[in-house]
């Protein structure tokens, strides 16, 4: 009894099948405005970073490492410390 039980406890698991996909994000800023950009900075290599709108939706492979900010300041930020832009 214990044994079919585990069996069909297990048997479903089996079938599982998780895919995992990256898409690249396009970002375009149209305004410099108050406080309305980030830099973002991919976590794998090279560490590319990227300006985007404060309040963008970006990938879990980047990370916020300045701003919110005016697109100038973001801009003269990400030159200053960023060594691969995108």
């Amino acid at each position: 009894m214990r044994l079919v039980l585990a069996l069909a406890l297990i048997a479903p698991l089996a079938a599982c099948q998780v895919e995992t996909f990256y898409v690249p994000i396009e970002v375009s800023i149209e305004a410099d405005g108050p406080a309305d950009t980030l830099v973002i900075q991919n976590i794998n290599a090279p560490y590319a970073c990227r300006l985007v709108p404060a309040d963008a939706a970006y990938a879990a492979v980047f990370a916020k490492v300045f701003g919110p900010a005016t697109r100038a300041e973001a801009d003269r930020w990400a030159d200053t410390v960023c060594k691969v832009r995108q």
